[in-house]
């Protein structure tokens, strides 16, 4: 059975890690509950500082790791801030959940079959986890530590299912306000695709970096400066393990063996590389190879004759592939080898034409419009519902 350290080493691991966890109610009894211990009332309906003191439960934790670096008084700021937000967060869930249900939106059977698996599945995330740092945990002990776990977050399987019943009805009500704000009108589009223009003419023409990072992120470009190659990455990397133990050696001061043990991994690895430079080089498709080797990283990246993001190896690989859709020689990196393929070009353009943007222009501006319809809504909620806050928890 794990020791309640490890146990509590694991709920920070997957809180830092898995933050959607957290997003769920946490669970309260009102018969087990005092007068005393509620923290609001929404609309006559209490919210106990229990529940929020049970999201607390992490940050604790993280505080009193810091307690070396800050005064108390800094922690004990830090700490009211923390839970004053945990309430203004349980408050406007439960405004939303009140408006939700005088709405009449329904708990369909489809959405209880759907809470009840999001339960399995946020347990699996977990016990997925537990295995991973711990993968002799026998099986019982295994349930036992993901229940420990949940419990200390204030959260149980009704909990969960509660909260993803609320989530699902709120994703209708989402779905309701879509259909009002999916409609665009053009002059409103053509007048985001103008400012957009003049924004990024005036950022990307100061740093190509900017750029090359809006292309990364999947926004619509409209200002190209220069043409610009997209090229693919087929990652052929260390084990996880491997870089894990280099990058402790160097964080202790042990360099020489970092790269002594790196040396061995290039050498361990180049039979893999070998292999799939010949796969290749017969014809096998890059994307094929990609989605077996690079375990879902990034493999796409834009590179023109004014980068400066990467290494000149990089650079110089990339831009040297004579043909479209050829490939480079190997690339050493730190923790492995890299191939390259030339995949597409992007015109220099000043500007791209509206009806090639247009499509992703809607989809941004709707889901803009979506967004706001949304915030100004729940704003009105909480201007509309009878709210009163006992602060003495907070003190």
């Amino acid at each position: 059975m794990l020791s309640r350290m490890k146990k509590l080493f694991l709920i920070l691991l997957i809180v830092l890690f898995f933050p959607p966890l957290l997003t769920v109610k946490a669970e309260t009894t009102q018969t087990q509950e005092s007068e005393n211990s509620i923290a609001a009332l929404v609309d006559g309906k209490p919210i106990f500082w229990s529940q929020v003191e049970a999201q607390m439960t992490t940050l604790n934790m993280m505080y009193q790791n810091l307690s070396g670096s800050l005064s108390d008084e800094e922690i004990a700021e830090k700490k009211l801030k923390a839970k004053s937000e945990i309430l203004d967060k349980l408050i406007e869930q439960l405004v939303v959940q009140n408006k939700l249900a005088s709405l009449g939106f329904i708990v369909t059977d489809e959405i209880k079959t759907q809470a009840e698996e999001s339960y399995q599945s946020t347990v699996k995330v977990i016990e997925d986890y537990v295995k991973k740092s711990y993968p002799d945990i026998s099986k019982e002990d295994l349930e036992e530590t993901a229940q420990w776990i949940l419990s200390n977050q204030g959260l149980s399987k009704e909990s969960i299912v509660e909260s993803a019943i609320q989530n699902a009805l709120f994703d209708a009500y989402k779905k309701q306000i879509e259909d009002e704000t999916d409609r665009m009108d053009e002059s409103a589009v053509k007048a985001y695709y103008n400012s957009l223009y003049s924004e990024q003419k005036e950022s990307f023409s100061n740093d190509i970096n900017l750029y090359e990072q809006a292309l990364l992120s999947g926004k619509p470009v409209i200002f190209r400066p220069v043409e610009t190659r997209v090229i693919k990455q087929l990652s052929i990397p260390f084990d996880d393990d491997v870089i894990d133990l280099i990058n402790q050696l160097n964080a202790y001061g042990s360099k020489d063996e970092a790269e002594k043990m790196r040396m061995d991994q290039y050498d361990r690895i180049s039979a893999k590389l070998n292999q799939t430079m010949d796969r290749l080089k017969s014809g096998e498709s890059f994307d094929a190879l990609i989605e077996e080797f690079s375990e879902g990283s990034d493999a796409v990246n834009y590179v023109s004759e004014q980068s400066t993001r990467f290494s000149e190896e990089f650079k110089n690989a990339a831009m040297s592939i004579e043909t479209l859709g050829q490939f480079s020689e190997p690339i050493k990196t730190a923790y492995g080898y890299l191939i390259l393929c030339w995949d597409a070009t992007l015109e220099a353009a000043d500007p791209v034409a509206f009806e090639d943007v247009r499509a992703d222009l809607e989809s941004l501006l709707s889901e803009f419009n979506r967004n706001r319809a949304i915030a100004d809504q729940k704003m009105q909620w909480l201007k509309e519902a009878n709210i009163e806050i006992f602060e003495d928890g907070l003190k």
